[in-house]
């Protein structure tokens, strides 16, 4: 059968495909609105991202993020 870019697991293969050779996780679902300090979840059948919230948004986690320089390295 031949591949279906719009077929239910054509995301999950583009995510798959993207992570093995970057090891970092794409998202297909250009409508999909992703604002820097998202957090969530990659589904495992659908490779979509499922946001839980912002760290932005919530008040102990946005006091965090500012108080953490850009490019900090905890190592």
């Amino acid at each position: 059968m031949p591949f279906n870019l719009f077929s239910k697991n054509a995301s999950r293969k583009f995510v798959d495909l993207i992570h093995d050779v970057s090891n970092k996780y794409a998202n297909l679902d250009p409508p999909q609105l992703i604002q820097a300090g998202d957090y969530g979840k990659i589904n495992n059948e659908t490779g979509q991202f499922d946001r839980e919230g912002n760290i932005y948004h919530n008040e102990s986690l946005a006091e965090l993020a500012g108080k953490t320089p850009a490019g900090y390295d905890s190592s």
